[in-house]
């Protein structure tokens, strides 16, 4: 996903290296049909192509997870996530500080900054639109309380 600079920059806390999002996780399974079956039920806007499945939610254009046949058992692959343009440079110092580079995964599609977590899982920076909550969801309100009589409304 692309960088636009004037509706994300706003959203950059000042002096923060951060994540700001998750671009999307990248899963292998045995078999393709279990799985699109499984996210078709489970009320997601799959998309096809021959052995991989993009997953988003109806209605918005981003990607979260895209689940690849490989005949193998499940496995997650890698986790991308999303950073302003700005902070690259600062992660590529970090990450190359404290010894976590890797090369990218053979999966992968985009170019990004790479590392591993202790316990070996590949992790993607990449220059991404921030698709997180900037603040938290208002409490909802509380409910009517319920009438007391059995006849309805």
């Amino acid at each position: 996903m692309m960088h636009n600079p004037q509706t994300q920059d706003s959203a950059r806390r000042p002096d923060v290296i951060a994540v700001h999002s998750v671009d999307h996780i990248v899963f292998t399974v045995p078999d393709i049909a279990p799985a699109q079956a499984f996210y078709d039920a489970f009320g997601l806007d799959v998309k096809t192509s021959g052995q991989q499945l993009d997953l988003y939610t109806h209605g918005h254009p981003h990607c979260w997870m895209s689940v690849i046949a490989n005949g193998q058992p499940k496995a997650l692959q890698y986790l991308s996530f999303g950073i302003f343009a700005q902070d690259v440079d600062a992660f590529q110092t970090r990450i190359t500080s404290l010894g976590l580079g890797c090369g990218p995964h053979p999966l992968a599609h985009t170019a990004g900054l790479w590392l591993r977590t202790p316990e070996g899982t590949p992790i993607q920076l990449v220059v991404a639109d921030k698709v997180s909550p900037s603040s938290k969801t208002p409490a909802s309100p509380t409910r009517p309380e319920a009438r007391r009589d059995a006849s309805a409304p």
